[in-house]
């Protein structure tokens, strides 16, 4: 029984990867509406697929899915199971190994001034719905993790979201956190890579092997591009313990 449940998230995980990864192939952020929205998804396997068919073709349109199209609604988020040390064995300081993966829920960066709660978005519909004030976890991406994915984050444009995210500069930190059994985790970042692409990069979100988190708001005049904040992982740290 544990075996086929097991099974059973494997691919609820995977549909869920490959629903995601169709809403990307063709991302769009719009400011004035509130709204990450995809058009034309197509439904591969896996992301080496489309980036092979992306490679062969500039036109997304023709681009033929020869698979069945996953049929995912909010009920299928998977949630995290993180296996850590209980509460009661608590103490301040890092942690290493942490194994798990955790939901991210505050960001702070002291160089942009940038405090805000993380609140999660499901993918619906090829949507992502840009939430004010706060920074946006597109459900889909990766967990928080010590060991490998991409943790996508976005929020609008404004000064009381991301826009400061592009005073940022190579080397600054990123601070997550996440709350798991009253024990508080911060994993902090160390910006490495910083970007302004066109809407239809839409590998900024992809999975990748090691641990990083990607900020992304627009940017330009007339929010024609995308500024793109890659991190990656420098430690995790138990911040407080009995929250």
């Amino acid at each position: 029984m544990n075996y086929l449940r097991t099974h059973i998230k494997q691919v609820q995980g995977r549909l869920l990867h490959i629903g995601v990864v169709a809403g990307l192939l063709s991302l769009t952020l719009f400011q004035g509406r509130g709204i990450i929205k995809a058009y034309q998804p197509v439904v591969q396997t896996a992301w080496e697929e489309i980036t092979s068919l992306t490679n062969q073709s500039d036109d997304l349109s023709t681009i033929v899915n020869p698979h069945q199209p996953a049929v995912l609604s909010a009920s299928d988020t998977i949630s995290p199971e993180p296996t850590v040390t209980p509460s009661s064995e608590c103490s301040v300081g890092p942690v290493d190994p942490l194994q798990g993966e955790f939901v991210p829920q505050q960001i702070q960066i002291s160089q942009a001034g940038i405090d805000l709660p993380i609140i999660p978005v499901p993918l619906e519909n090829g949507t992502w719905q840009v939430n004010d004030n706060v920074a946006n976890f597109a459900q889909g991406t990766s967990f928080l993790s010590a060991e490998s994915g991409n943790v996508g984050l976005f929020a609008h444009d404004r000064n009381s979201a991301f826009r400061s995210i592009k005073k940022l500069k190579v080397d600054d930190l990123i601070q997550i956190k996440t709350v798991y059994d009253k024990v508080e985790y911060t994993f902090t970042y160390r910006v490495e890579q910083i970007d302004s692409v066109t809407p239809d990069q839409v590998n900024v979100f992809a999975p990748t092997d090691a641990p990083v988190v990607t900020l992304v708001t627009c940017d330009g005049v007339f929010s024609q591009m995308r500024h793109v904040v890659r991190a990656a992982l420098e430690k995790v740290e138990r911040s407080r313990c009995n929250v």
